[in-house]
């Protein structure tokens, strides 16, 4: 009788072993690399170690986010923080016995190293050039776009503009903090640690929604006497949708029909330095108001109003404070977890 071949054999066995309990392999899970990401229309093919910004709004972003250190030119508007310590270097062991055949590894600092230049470089309205040559970032964050002249020189020179609008709702400025986290530092890290900051600050807003009374408040909102007037397509508009009824909803750009606002009687008037009280009190467009006439006026703090970072619910929270001073709006304490002791 004919032996089978070793390799029938050896198939047939592994088909009976299947049979009996085994498997397919787990199919591998697909990875992210980090880069290349493509943000406002630009691919960003590595991670930056120099940017810079032409915009506080974005500025205080990266800040906030932990970059001040890849950070080499501010807008002439803000002041440059002080560096931040030097990182410190990472211990490695030099090789005991075969340390003349493999050379130790240098040691590695944890994080960037501060960068050796750090300037102004104008604003977006006139940027420095100059100072840009010099400083040499890789990137230059924008809320506003330059001349298509100025940008493509700062193209050839292998400088790329990143042009970010100031935002109107608040999902605008979750996906400012995402795409700024993509360009510094990849899609994986947007993923792991982007998602993870925007659903906390919406949590936080979502919070102190929820504690607003069920009869908002409706008010005005009024930074100048020309007048500016927070209306509904603005940031702040949608900020302080959550805790109160804006009766300028409706209008457009900060701009409200004069016969429009004539007609309106908030229960409140926030306003704003520069304006004050005073000024507000003695304006003919607001003079009559009710809320006016009954000292219905709440001082809040337009720049905080104006923050675009982490902490926009802490500025929402403030004046939710003042809307309905007797609301506790304060989160409470997280859950102490109680020590487990073992009996021996």
């Amino acid at each position: 009788m004919k032996k089978a071949p070793v390799a029938l054999l050896i198939a047939f066995a592994a088909a009976l072993s299947c049979l009996s309990g085994c498997s397919e392999p787990p199919e591998e899970e697909e990875t992210i690399p980090p880069y290349p990401v493509t943000v406002e229309g630009i691919t960003v093919e590595v991670r930056p170690k120099a940017v810079a910004s032409l915009s506080p709004e974005l500025t205080q972003i990266l800040l906030d986010l932990g970059y001040q250190n890849r950070i080499v030119g501010y807008s002439s508007q803000e002041e440059i923080p002080p560096p931040l310590p030097e990182p410190e270097p990472v211990v490695v062991e030099e090789p005991p016995w075969w340390k003349f055949w493999a050379e130790a590894p240098e040691p590695e600092p944890v994080g960037d190293p501060a960068p050796e230049q750090v300037g102004r470089i104008g604003t977006a309205r006139d940027p420095d050039y100059e100072q840009i040559g010099r400083l040499k970032p890789e990137f230059i964050f924008t809320a506003l776009p330059l001349p298509q002249a100025e940008h493509d020189k700062l193209e050839q020179v292998g400088i790329r503009l990143v042009v970010m609008p100031p935002p109107s709702t608040l999902e605008e400025v979750k996906e400012r903090q995402l795409s700024v986290i993509r360009i510094m530092e990849g899609q994986l890290e947007a993923d792991e640690v982007g998602l993870p900051l925007t659903d906390a600050i919406q949590s936080s807003l979502d919070y102190i929604r929820g504690q607003v009374p069920a009869e908002k408040k409706s008010f005005l909102y009024v930074s100048t006497l020309d007048p500016l007037v927070v209306t509904g397509d603005t940031y702040e508009g949608a900020l302080l949708s959550l805790i109160g009824e804006n009766l300028a909803q409706d209008g457009q750009d900060y701009t409200l029909d004069g016969e429009a606002l004539a007609g309106l009687e908030p229960d409140v008037i926030l306003y704003s330095a520069p304006l004050t009280r005073e000024e507000l009190a003695a304006s003919p467009l607001f003079q009559e108001k009710a809320a006016v006439l009954e000292d219905r006026l709440l001082e809040v703090d337009g720049a905080a109003l104006r923050i675009q970072t982490r902490d926009i619910a802490e500025s929402l929270r403030d004046t939710a404070k003042k809307l309905y001073p007797s609301v506790d709006f304060d989160p409470p304490p997280p859950p102490v977890e109680e020590e487990t002791s073992s009996e021996e």
